[in-house]
């Protein structure tokens, strides 16, 4: 549940880094909401429920996401590979890549091999 609770906190935050725990904990709870939600709009008669949050996640699901491409190396941008018939599968490969720890175009590697440069005139 802390996966997902960090995802959510990082509501607008597409810059940096989500490793793949961080990516598919936070995909998992949030389709295990998805069911009871919808679920329970059924059983109510009430299907607002699941839209209302599926509406609610869009930014933050987005968003983990491009940290999560990121984090293997590759541009956020090919989170809109979803848009493309078919398309989505070459997704998932992407987003279930190993991490790369060293420094990429995207973000800075992970806290255990990256550390900030020294302070200028040192």
């Amino acid at each position: 549940m802390t996966w997902y609770i960090k995802a959510l906190r990082n509501y607008f935050g597409f810059r940096g880094r989500a490793s793949r725990k961080e990516y598919w904990m936070y995909m998992l709870f949030n389709l295990v909401i998805l069911y009871a939600l919808w679920g329970l709009g059924t059983a109510l008669d009430q299907p607002l429920y699941c839209f209302t949050y599926a509406l609610a996640v869009t930014i933050p699901t987005v968003a983990v996401g491009v940290r999560r491409l990121h984090d293997a190396g590759h541009s956020g941008w090919f989170m809109l590979l979803v848009l493309v018939p078919l398309a989505g599968i070459a997704l998932i490969v992407l987003l279930a890549k190993e991490s790369k720890s060293e420094i990429n175009t995207y973000a800075p590697g992970s806290q255990a091999t990256w550390s900030p440069p020294p302070p200028a005139g040192s």
